[in-house]
């Protein structure tokens, strides 16, 4: 993997699906394929008035991608900053607590833990 992490910016209509959205999840495909850790934020867009094309347009302004899941993005560089102690999110910790007190109650101390997680 080639460690750096890249975020495909996507506009998407709500209820619709067509090229668009293929064009994008077929380069993200191919990024991850590349070694790239690759994800999709879609920010919903609309076109019934010209003003509300310009607000759809603009919401990718104001989105901060800076830092997401606790990884900071060096805006010097736009590479994922690796400095510091690496951290849990508050999300996959509280997940991984609540599976360590599961194994605890069923009284499998001592085997090993596997977990698997998804997204939302």
């Amino acid at each position: 993997m080639s460690g750096e992490r890249i975020v495909i910016c996507d506009a998407q209509v709500p209820f619709a699906r067509g090229g668009a959205e293929m064009l994008c999840e077929s380069l993200r495909d191919e990024l991850v394929r590349r070694g790239f850790e690759v994800d999709l934020v879609a920010l919903p867009f609309g076109w019934p008035t010209r003003v509300d094309v310009l607000k759809s347009c603009l919401a990718w302004r104001l989105i901060d991608l800076t830092e997401a899941a606790g990884k900071r993005i060096d805006p010097g560089t736009l590479r994922l900053d690796r400095s510091g102690a690496a951290t849990l999110n508050e999300f996959d910790l509280n997940a991984v607590e609540e599976a360590l007190r599961v194994k605890e109650a069923a009284g499998v101390i001592g085997n090993p833990l596997s977990m698997t997680t998804f997204k939302p």
